[in-house]
């Protein structure tokens, strides 16, 4: 935000100034697509609002596979301790 909005914009005002933050905003999460937001099955990139909104299912970009594995390894650990639990 401030690298594209703040710092090569001279406001007038606060009013105006947050009314230029919030249109950047808007333009930001709801109109430009983010190159790390892929579809899970292929495409081009989508917008955070698809995302947060549950429009598209994201892949995880290759350079976050730990996160993928750290999920896998947590979900095997629960379902170790709550077969555990269910046995006692």
């Amino acid at each position: 935000m401030k690298q594209e909005e703040i710092y090569w914009n001279l406001h007038q005002n606060p009013a105006e100034a947050r009314e230029s933050l919030a249109a950047f905003r808007i333009r930001y999460n709801q109109i430009r697509p983010h190159w790390a937001l892929t579809p899970e099955h292929g495409g081009d990139p989508v917008t955070p609002f698809e995302v947060y909104t549950n429009l598209v299912t994201p892949r995880l970009p290759a350079w976050q596979d730990w996160a993928i594995n750290a999920r896998k390894r947590l979900d095997a650990a629960m379902n170790i301790d709550a077969n555990t639990i269910q046995a006692a």
